[in-house]
């Protein structure tokens, strides 16, 4: 598609943004704590609702709230497996036969018992510690090579013969951590049962190399927990998918510091922007990410900036750090909110700073374009985009009102009956 060089959009993706009481704010969400001037100004100038990735109460991950949001139709997102999008986005190859799953680095204690699935947070030494895993020899004629990504996050590549993915996680993910992760066929298949057992085979060797490895030794001395084990979720294999804004010909950059969304990214034909100053944690430099937002929207037709932070906070249980990360954002947006002509603020999913999980809510959304209906909500909150007038929609709506917005939208023809399956 030709659009016009003045026009440009910007959609803003404040991971986890949506939330719900939280005692520790009196009751209030973080977004009714935190003060939103210019959020609240886009709000009385354009319209707000709440939006959902793919079903009201359905919890997603990362991948899959902003697979929507990236023009993904809703069937390419519910298939949409976590490992090649991570694979993606540290850009490790891909071969057609290959199992690639999202890792963890993890902290076990001496009886290979779970203790931690984030090892602390740890954000330092994997390099190192990655090293040592990939010198673990083929298992039974696969080879695994695992890549580190985002702090504590890699990417593990099974390469071999007789591999499924029909495998379940052996990261427990919400249930209780006091046990030995174990991978289970999904199948009958011998295939499954063998790839299951490989991976079992890998993860103890894993820990027992790296429970004394020097970088644990030194997190011992320093009574930091243990990165000495790794557990995977999301196994999958390439696939191409349909996409919305490839099929209108719009090529997007995005700007991230998370591998999941840069994986995304990569998987869709976008360019990417990621500085050595841009972290997935509350330190990352936002000034320098919205300078490198303004000064795409004068080369790209849509600049995506995603904010990995506010999820976080609400993992870590902080919800007054939760509120301060997305009023700083709101500090530094007039500049970019000055110069696109239409703009979105949304999230990829909901996340409970009381519970510290993901959660169903749909999320508090924005939307600003010259001429767009307007109603009278004056606030940016949960509870104010519940009164909204774009009332519950899915993201994917959401981003087909941005685009439309601006003209960007043909009408609809039964060949494109894919973008709303």
């Amino acid at each position: 598609m030709n659009t016009p060089q003045q026009k440009s959009a910007l959609l803003i993706i404040l991971d986890g943004m949506g939330d719900r009481p939280c005692s520790k704010l009196n009751g209030v969400t973080p977004l009714e704590y935190a003060s939103l001037p210019e959020m609240d100004r886009l709000v009385e100038q354009g319209i707000c609702g709440l939006a959902y990735p793919l079903a009201p109460g359905l919890p997603v991950d990362t991948h899959t709230g902003t697979a929507t949001l990236f023009g993904f139709s809703r069937s390419a997102t519910e298939q949409l497996a976590r490992g090649p999008v991570e694979a993606a986005g540290v850009g490790m190859e891909i071969g057609p036969r290959d199992v690639v799953l999202r890792a963890n680095f993890a902290s076990f204690n001496q009886q290979y018992r779970l203790l931690d699935r984030r090892a602390g947070r740890i954000n330092e030494g994997t390099e190192a510690l990655s090293d040592s895993i990939n010198q673990i020899p083929p298992i039974d004629g696969v080879h695994i090579s695992f890549k580190p990504a985002t702090g504590h996050r890699g990417v593990v590549r099974l390469r071999g013969e007789g591999l499924s993915t029909e495998i379940s996680n052996t990261d427990p993910g919400r249930v209780k951590l006091e046990n030995t992760p174990q991978c289970t066929p999904l199948s009958a298949d011998s295939d499954a049962k063998r790839t299951a057992a490989i991976v079992n085979q890998w993860s103890q060797a894993v820990f027992e190399i790296l429970d004394q490895h020097p970088v644990n030794q030194q997190r011992r001395k320093q009574s930091l927990l243990l990165a000495n084990g790794v557990i995977l979720r999301g196994a999958g294999e390439f696939q191409t998918q349909n996409n919305l804004l490839k099929e209108l010909d719009i090529k997007p950059v995005v700007i991230s510091a998370e591998a999941t969304v840069h994986g995304l990214a990569a998987l869709s034909g976008f360019d990417s922007i990621n500085l050595p100053s841009f972290t997935a944690l509350p330190d990352t430099d936002i000034a320098a990410k919205v300078e490198a937002a303004e000064q795409a929207l004068s080369h790209y037709p849509l600049v995506i900036l995603h904010f990995k932070a506010p999820d976080i906070c609400a993992h870590d249980f902080d919800p007054v750090a939760k509120a301060n990360f997305i009023q700083a954002v709101d500090q530094a947006l007039p500049a970019l909110s000055q110069k696109a002509s239409a703009i979105a603020i949304t999230a990829d999913h909901s996340t409970s700073s009381e519970s510290g999980h993901h959660c169903g809510d749909p999320v508090p959304s924005l939307l600003y374009y010259p001429g767009v209906r307007r109603d009278h909500c004056s606030t940016f909150s949960e509870v104010s985009c519940m009164q909204g007038g774009l009332g519950t929609i899915p993201s994917s709506s959401l981003l087909l009102m941005l685009l439309d917005g601006l003209g960007w939208i043909r009408n609809y023809k039964v060949k494109d009956r894919w973008m709303l399956q």
